[in-house]
């Protein structure tokens, strides 16, 4: 907290951008980050840019990119669940899933070489 107070403090002076994320469901209002948040949020050199969670819609998008097709609705459904649409877990929910995948058909063909 006490870097994040010295370079906002100097903020205005550098050629700098600080780029803070978090989870304003998790943020105590009585913390550290809080005030120093509170703080920053005064100065004319700042702003807050607030991020909602994906709607399904949206996941199934980002899911169709990453993959390359469209995602099956009830895979769709699990990682928006899962992930609560949050994009940062919707893609390592879907690189989770694809390394699970691929696992197991290395399993499977080496089942099928042994026979």
């Amino acid at each position: 907290m006490l870097l994040l107070e010295h370079l906002a403090r100097r903020v205005a002076q550098l050629p700098l951008l600080i780029l803070v994320t978090y989870r304003d469901t998790e943020l105590d209002l009585g913390s550290a980050l809080a005030r120093t948040l509170e703080e920053l949020l005064r100065t004319a050199s700042s702003s807050r840019m607030m991020l909602r969670p994906f709607d399904i819609a949206e996941t199934a998008a980002m899911l169709s990119s990453l993959g390359g097709q469209e995602a099956p609705a009830p895979t769709v459904a699990l990682i928006h669940r899962a992930g609560k649409g949050n994009p940062f877990f919707t893609e390592e929910l879907f690189h989770h899933m694809a390394e699970e995948e691929r696992s197991e058909e290395r399993r499977v063909g080496k089942e099928c070489r042994s026979r």
